[in-house]
């Protein structure tokens, strides 16, 4: 498995725990504790946006952020 498929798997197993969603046989959970897993979204959802950002504009609209809980608003500071 190249580093950049493991990259992408590490991601999928990341974002199906953060929506709740089964994990397929083969992925198995996250090794990574809730804090690092929570770090590491926060860094990949930074990541992509400023990806996005630097191929065309990008305007990013949060709705209702005044709903949200502290976590997402990690990614906004």
């Amino acid at each position: 498995m190249s580093a950049e498929d493991a990259a992408v798997e590490e991601t999928m197993v990341l974002l199906l725990n953060l929506l709740s969603l089964p994990l397929d046989e083969k992925s198995g959970a996250s090794p990574l504790s809730a804090q690092a897993q929570k770090e590491r979204i926060t860094r990949l959802l930074v990541e992509r946006i400023s990806a996005q950002a630097r191929l065309e504009p990008l305007l990013v609209v949060f709705e209702d952020v005044h709903w949200a809980v502290p976590t997402p608003l990690d990614a906004l500071v």
